[in-house]
């Protein structure tokens, strides 16, 4: 029972970390100022 509880726990943190990994910010697309540019109005975002 105790191994059961054990991979339960193990499989919840990965799960945990795998969502947090998709939903988490991306690092492409931004300016050199870690921005993102509005090529259309010229304003950062």
């Amino acid at each position: 029972m105790k191994n059961l509880l054990k991979r339960t726990n193990y499989l919840k943190f990965l799960l945990l970390i795998m969502l947090t990994y998709v939903v988490s910010a991306h690092l492409g697309m931004t300016d050199a100022n870690g921005g993102h540019r509005n090529r259309n109005t010229g304003t950062y975002n």
